[in-house]
């Protein structure tokens, strides 16, 4: 073998080992948000209008001594055809498991926490404190997302961002239908002040 062949084919090994540990996966295509800047995700319009940690939430139980409520208000506007579905709520409510359960609600839908343990809780429409499943097509609602955080991890001052995925449409087995998922590798990404914490 010629020494020009051997150069081309270290060259190929070495891409292809660097390909094979992820050294060619594409970075992240993140939109980074302020308060009050809309996001198209795709189905939806989403402004961040503010966040807190409020000491109780209307409609929701107390939460647990060691847990805060998160709570993030926005303005969704629906530019899909269809319902939109908004994050499912983890089914214990004011017990040691609101905010220390076996794991973190995940980012797969419209709205999600990153930071800190982030434990989805509800998404009540703000104008009534009606909860919401959904977004239907043609509204533009103020929504209130809730989540349950530990108080120890607030105390260490994270950097709390709040994040919301691109999403795109797939066929839901479960629902045998269309439905729509977060991307997690396109995303709008808002960093919360530290004002939140206090």
């Amino acid at each position: 073998m010629s020494l020009g062949r051997l150069k081309w084919v270290a060259a190929l090994i070495v891409i292809g080992a660097t390909a094979a540990f992820g050294g060619l996966a594409t970075a992240d295509r993140v939109t980074p948000l302020t308060l009050g800047q809309a996001y198209d995700d795709g189905p939806l319009r989403i402004t961040v209008r503010a966040a807190a940690l409020p000491d109780r939430v209307d409609g929701l139980r107390a939460l647990a001594e060691q847990c805060r409520f998160l709570t993030v208000d926005a303005t969704v506007e629906s530019v899909a055809d269809r319902s939109v579905s908004l994050p499912n709520s983890s089914p214990v409510i004011g017990t040691d498991a609101d905010c220390a359960g076996p794991r973190p609600s995940a980012i797969t839908g419209v709205i999600g926490i990153i930071g800190i343990p982030a434990y989805f809780k509800t998404a009540v429409r703000l104008r009534d404190g009606q909860p919401m499943p959904t977004v239907e097509p043609g509204f533009t609602t103020d929504y209130r997302f809730v989540w349950a955080v530990p108080a120890a991890e607030l105390a260490a001052a994270p950097q709390i961002n709040i994040r919301l995925p691109k999403m795109s449409t797939f066929i839901s087995t479960f629902r045998i239908a269309e439905d729509f998922s977060g991307n997690a590798s396109e995303y709008g990404d808002l960093a919360l002040t530290p004002q939140v914490f206090r």
